[in-house]
C-alpha cells in the first residue's frame, strides 16, 4: 500500500459510474484510511476512512455522502441523473485540515471539522465497494 502525507494538502480525483439496483449492500467508497498498511486484514473487513466519498445507491432513498471524521453531508442519489453516467469526484484536503468535496467540478461541501494531522498524516488510499448484479465502476484515480 502506498501512503500519502495528508498535511501537505492532498487531492483524490476519480471518475465513478454506478447503477442503482434497489438491492441491499451496494456502495462505492473512495478516501483515506484511518488504518496503517500493517493493519489491513484482507478481504474479511474493510478499513475505516478518515475522509472521502461514499456513493450508496441501493434504493431510491440513498445518497452520495461526503464525510470527514463523523461529520457528513448527504446528497440524494438521483437515478435519473446519476445512473449509468460517468461523474468526476474530487476530495481536497486543505492545509488547515478541512476537506472540500466536488462532483463534476461543482463544489458540494467543505467540512467544518478538521483532520488531526498529528494522528492521521501518512495514510493509505482506500477504494472499496460492493454490488450485486449491478456495477460500481471507478476509473482514473489520481492522488496529488
Amino acid at each position: 500500500y502506498q501512503t500519502f502525507m495528508l498535511n501537505q494538502g492532498r487531492t483524490i480525483e476519480f471518475w465513478a459510474k454506478n447503477h442503482q439496483s434497489a438491492l441491499h449492500w451496494q456502495n462505492l467508497r473512495v478516501g483515506f484510511s484511518v488504518a496503517q498498511p500493517s493493519e489491513y486484514q484482507g478481504t474479511g473487513s474493510q478499513p475505516g476512512t478518515i475522509c472521502g466519498i461514499d456513493i450508496s445507491n441501493e434504493t431510491s432513498g440513498d445518497y452520495i455522502r461526503y464525510f470527514v471524521n463523523s461529520e457528513q453531508h448527504n446528497e440524494d442519489y438521483n437515478p435519473a441523473v446519476d445512473d449509468d453516467v460517468w461523474h468526476k469526484y474530487k476530495v481536497v484536503i486543505n492545509v488547515n485540515g478541512t476537506v472540500s468535496f466536488y462532483k463534476d467540478d461543482s463544489h458540494k461541501y467543505t467540512s467544518t471539522s478538521t483532520i488531526d494531522f498529528g494522528t492521521y498524516n501518512n495514510q493509505p488510499l482506500v477504494i472499496d465497494g460492493r454490488s450485486y448484479n449491478h456495477y460500481q465502476l471507478v476509473d482514473d484515480v489520481s492522488v496529488y
